[in-house]
C-alpha cells in the first residue's frame, strides 16, 4: 500500500487526469443524469427517504432510475451530506449536484485503478495510461454521466478477493455489486467455475462455492428483497429497456421459434470456459472481458455498457507484450468520434448540430450507421486479439497437447543428478 501511494504521489499524469475528473462534472451531463437521475435522488432526499420508484412509476416515468437500492444510497449520500451543510447551494446549483453525483463514480474509478495497480506492481505506469487515462471511461463517467463504474468496481473487488482465496468476501462484494446493477449476474457462473478449478483443498470445492453464494445472497438481499413487493420498483428496475435489449437480436429458426443471439454468445463463452482443462487468473479475467465486450457487439449497446469490458480489456493489454495497444486506442478514438459527433446522447444539447450531420454527400442516418459500423468492427478486433492471444495461446495450461522440457542447472556437485 505504501509503495502504491508513493507511486501515485510521484505521477503527474495521474494528478493531471484527476484534476480533469474533478472539473468536468460541473459542466457536463447528459439527459439521463440531468432529467432522470438527479430528480430521482432529490425526491428521495427531500421526501424523507420515501420509496421513489413508486412515486415515479405513478407518474409514468418508468425510465427514471433502473437501479436498485444500494446504487440509490451510494449516489444520495454526497447530496444528503451537502444538503445538511449547503442546502441553498444544492437546491439552486445544478452544477453542484452534477459534481456530487460523480463522487461515488470517482471513488469506484479509483478502486478499479488501485486493484489493477495491485495486480501489476511492476507495470503501474501502463495502468495509468491504459486505464486511468482512458477516453472512453472518462467520457462515460465525467461527461455523459452513466453509473457503470460503480458495479464494475464491485466486480473488480470481488475478483481481488477471489484470487486471494477469500471466497466469502468475494461473494459479499459481488452481492453488493448486484444490488447496484444486475448485469453482474452474468459473471456468477464464471466465478463459480474458477473456484471449482482452483480449490485450496479438494474437499473444499462445495464448501467454498456455498460460502461464495451465501455471502452474495446475504449482501444483496437487504437491498433487493424488501422492494420486490413494490409495483413501481419492479416496473422500473426489472422492466427496463436495457433488459429487453438483451433479447433484441434474434435469428428466426421457424414459425414462432427464435434463436436469441446475445444469450447464445454468453452460453458459448461459458461452455468454452468450462471445457478449459485448467483455469488461471488470466483466463478468468479474459473470459469475463470476452463476455461483456461480446454483449456490446451482439446487443444494441447503451454508451455506458462499454465500461463493463474496458477495464478488463485493459488487463489484457497490460498483461500481454506480444501486441501493441493500437487497437485499444483505436476503439477509444472511434467511440468518442461516434458518441460526440452524433446527437443520440449529446451533452447539454451543445453538440446537437454536429459537423457530421452537415455532410451533404451522405444522409445523417447513413453516416451515423457507418460510424457505428466502424466502431463495432474495431471492438470485434479487440475480441479477436483477446481470444487469439490471451485465451487460445495461454500455453501455461496447454502442456497436455505439447511437449514439455524441464532443465536443471547449477554448479558442479550441487546435486543436479540427485534432484532429477
Amino acid at each position: 500500500m505504501k509503495n502504491f501511494l508513493s507511486f501515485i504521489w510521484r505521477s503527474p499524469v495521474f494528478w493531471g487526469v484527476l484534476l480533469l475528473k474533478l472539473v468536468f462534472p460541473w459542466f457536463f451531463g447528459s439527459h439521463y443524469i440531468r432529467d432522470l437521475f438527479l430528480p430521482f435522488i432529490s425526491y428521495f432526499i427531500d421526501s424523507g427517504f420515501a420509496n421513489p420508484w413508486e412515486h415515479f412509476a405513478q407518474q409514468g416515468r418508468f425510465d427514471a432510475f433502473p437501479y436498485s437500492a444500494l446504487m440509490l444510497a451510494l449516489l444520495s449520500i454526497p447530496q444528503a451530506v451537502a444538503n445538511y451543510f449547503f442546502a441553498d447551494l444544492v437546491h439552486v446549483s445544478e452544477a453542484f449536484r452534477l459534481f456530487l453525483i460523480r463522487i461515488p463514480m470517482l471513488v469506484a474509478d479509483f478502486t478499479i485503478f488501485a486493484v489493477l495497480c495491485n495486480w501489476f506492481e511492476t507495470k503501474r505506469q501502463q495502468v495509468v495510461w491504459l486505464y486511468w487515462c482512458s477516453p472512453i471511461l472518462f467520457f462515460i463517467s465525467y461527461v455523459h454521466g452513466q453509473l457503470d463504474s460503480i458495479p464494475t468496481a464491485f466486480l473488480f473487488l470481488s475478483l481481488f478477493f477471489l484470487f486471494q482465496k477469500k471466497t466469502f468476501q468475494s461473494g459479499v462484494v459481488l452481492g453488493l455489486g448486484l444490488a447496484t446493477k444486475l448485469h453482474l449476474l452474468l459473471a456468477i457462473p464464471f466465478l463459480l467455475i474458477y473456484q471449482f478449478r482452483n480449490p485450496i483443498k479438494e474437499r473444499s470445492r462445495i464448501f467454498k462455492a456455498a460460502a461464495f453464494l451465501g455471502g452474495m445472497l446475504i449482501a444483496a438481499s437487504p437491498f433487493i428483497v424488501p422492494f420486490l413487493f413494490s409495483d413501481g420498483y419492479r416496473q422500473i428496475v426489472f422492466g427496463t429497456q436495457e433488459t429487453r435489449r438483451f433479447f433484441e437480436f434474434t435469428l428466426s429458426v421457424s414459425d414462432g421459434l427464435k434463436l436469441y443471439i446475445a444469450p447464445a454468445g454468453a452460453v458459448f463463452l461459458l461452455l468454452r470456459f468450462t471445457s478449459t482443462p485448467k483455469i488461471n487468473r488470466d483466463l478468468a479475467v479474459l473470459f469475463l472481458a470476452l463476455l461483456y465486450i461480446t454483449l456490446v457487439l451482439l446487443v444494441p449497446p447503451a454508451p455506458g455498457w462499454y465500461f463493463w469490458s474496458i477495464p478488463l480489456v485493459c488487463y489484457f493489454y497490460i498483461r500481454q507484450e506480444s501486441i501493441t495497444s493500437f487497437s485499444y486506442w483505436l476503439v477509444n478514438a472511434l467511440y468518442l468520434g461516434y458518441y460526440v459527433f452524433f446527437p443520440a446522447i449529446s451533452v447539454q444539447g451543445v453538440l446537437r448540430e454536429s459537423l457530421a450531420t452537415r455532410v451533404v454527400f451522405l444522409g445523417k442516418a447513413n453516416l451515423e450507421s457507418l460510424a457505428f459500423t466502424v466502431l463495432q468492427s474495431a471492438v470485434a478486433l479487440i475480441v479477436f486479439w483477446v481470444y487469439r492471444i490471451g485465451v487460445q495461446s495461454n500455453r501455461e495450461y496447454r502442456t497436455r497437447n505439447s511437449p514439455l522440457l524441464i532443465g536443471i542447472g547449477g554448479d558442479s556437485g550441487t546435486g543436479k543428478h540427485t534432484l532429477s
